[in-house]
């Protein structure tokens, strides 16, 4: 989770804005943050067909009125299409280990393999972080400019 430094000035203005405005602004701000996070991770997904990596997307949730969580993975996305697309890439974020199955006869315990760990969302997280911030902060500015405050 990334938490935002040095903006308790922001947070203390947007506090005194109406409730109705505080929340659109908070999620509207995540949306656009969401943006340069969503297309890096698409660049740096795995590709077969590509399909995957058009199943990204990003969802935003409001937990209270300033607490705004976004996810942005291929469940993210609410179409039923894109979680059908992508559920595989959780799998190679964090990897798998190996297991058999039980057998069932006539056959015996089948191996089934295991997928090596490749992250692509957190490392795309991690480089557009400074892109996260600078878009809520700007966000918010302009907010608090419309609202004259």
């Amino acid at each position: 989770m990334m938490r935002m430094t040095n903006s308790d000035d922001l947070i203390r203005a947007l506090r005194g804005l109406d409730q109705d405005v505080r929340t659109r602004v908070a999620l509207d701000a995540m949306r656009a943050a969401a943006v340069p996070v969503v297309e890096e991770a698409r660049s740096r997904a795995p590709r077969r067909s590509g399909k995957g990596a058009a199943a990204i997307g990003a969802g935003v949730r409001q937990s209270d009125e300033l607490k705004v969580q976004i996810s942005v993975g291929p469940s993210a996305d609410t179409t039923t299409a894109s979680r059908r697309e992508g559920f595989y890439l959780h799998f190679i974020e964090v990897g798998t280990v190996e297991r058999v199955t039980r057998p069932r006869p006539p056959r015996e315990a089948m191996p089934r393999g295991s997928v090596t760990r490749s992250p692509f969302l957190r490392p795309a997280l991690d480089a557009r972080a400074g892109d996260v911030k600078r878009i809520v902060s700007q966000h918010i500015r302009r907010a608090l400019d419309q609202a004259g405050r």
